[in-house]
């Protein structure tokens, strides 16, 4: 069972070609995950033989191109496939292959900024962050290819909840600092109001918020990792830049369509201003995590489940690895080690009684099974139970 299956990287063959391999090769390595390599070649109308005989030395040419691609990966240790050489919009392209192959995240390179010594989401990338329903990962040279300091702005809605889920399986995993912020928009104009009533009104507002966002936080588990929240008053876009500049962050993740919508900032109107500022990697979560979880629920292998929810467990996916370890109750329910297992989780959960409840089931299946030997001793050696 893998957190991250498969991984598909789009490439170029231009020079942010080098540092897109470099991202994959750090991520596959960390979850054990299979890289696809894809490049799209444009579709010709013109269908002569001297259109089509360029047509094919294009294909060959880029077919060797991912042929040494796909043996850098294997050499520095990763595991990828054959690439694939398509005719077509990169867009188009890149969508229909990560659903094809059910890809967890897509992998993409920001650009250089004419003029300007900056960065910048390429155009197929911000098509990408705004449409796709599979994580888009843009990478920059600059953000290295293990995260250590990792900004995940939330507003505290489904997508922010699926953007948590992936920074904390990656800040896990690389051993990164993990800051969660949540900013605070000033709230509206609202005229008429003398200073001190609109001041009470912001104090409250403030606070509301506030307490929603530890209320939101309340439902991960941070266990095993670095971790800092943060709430700030200011417009999210530049209040997200400042701190990620503040904290040296070189990746971002976050919900591509919340509440407020942070991402729709991010990657609208000052999606120039933040790949310029900011040199650091983004992931944008959608419709799907990254980091998601395809168990076989028809394996009725006691010890693969339990092995499994071991993993879960290691790895802070709490309500998965509790759905293993019930399945192990359910199929065998004297294995001691599923209930001292789950009371672990139900205690990581917060649910001290629950916890309590399985340590002392796993104390009394323990009991039993010591005075079952005892009996079973006894029965050997009694004559009673000697066979004549």
């Amino acid at each position: 069972m893998k957190l991250l299956e498969r991984i598909l990287v789009p490439l170029d063959f231009g020079a942010r070609s080098d540092w897109v391999i470099d991202a994959a090769t750090g991520l596959a390595k960390a979850f054990g995950s299979e890289v696809h390599l894809l490049h799209v070649l444009p579709r010709l109308d013109d269908a002569s033989p001297e259109a089509q005989e360029v047509m094919e030395m294009a294909r060959q040419g880029a077919a060797g191109r991912l042929a040494e691609a796909r043996n850098r990966l294997e050499q520095a240790g990763a595991r990828a496939v054959e690439g694939i050489v398509a005719e077509g919009t990169p867009f188009d392209q890149i969508i229909q292959h990560s659903e094809e192959i059910d890809a967890n995240v897509i992998i993409v390179g920001s650009r250089r900024a004419d003029g300007a010594g900056g960065l910048r989401i390429g155009t197929t990338g911000e098509r990408l962050c705004r449409k796709s329903s599979k994580p888009v990962w843009v990478v920059n040279a600059e953000g290295g290819v293990a995260p250590k300091n990792i900004l995940c702005p939330v507003d505290c809605s489904s997508p922010s909840r699926r953007a948590v889920r992936n920074a904390i399986h990656l800040a896990r995993r690389f051993e990164a600092r993990l800051l969660v912020l949540h900013v605070i928009p000033p709230m509206s104009a609202l005229p008429g109001l003398i200073p001190s009533v609109k001041h009470g009104m912001e104090r409250k507002h403030v606070e509301s918020e506030t307490s929603r966002f530890e209320g939101f936080l309340g439902e991960f588990d941070f266990h095993g990792i670095r971790y800092e929240r943060a709430v700030r008053e200011g417009a999210p876009a530049d209040t997200i830049v400042s701190t990620a500049s503040e904290l040296s962050a070189d990746l971002i993740i976050m919900g591509s369509v919340g509440r407020t919508g942070l991402s729709r900032i991010l990657l609208g109107s000052v999606a120039g201003k933040v790949a310029r500022e900011l040199p650091c990697s983004i992931v944008v979560v959608k419709a799907e995590d990254a980091i998601r979880l395809k168990l076989d629920e028809e394996l009725a292998d006691l010890k693969t489940h339990y092995a499994r929810g071991c993993e879960l467990l290691e790895n802070g996916l709490l309500e998965e690895a509790k759905r293993q370890f019930e399945h192990c109750i359910r199929t065998g329910d004297m294995f001691t080690p599923a209930w001292e297992s789950l009371a672990e989780t139900c205690e990581r959960q917060g649910d001290a009684e629950r916890a309590e409840e399985c340590r002392k089931t796993a104390r009394q299946i323990e009991e039993t099974i010591a005075w079952r030997r005892v009996e079973a001793d006894v029965r050997r050696d009694h004559a009673l139970w000697k066979k004549s």
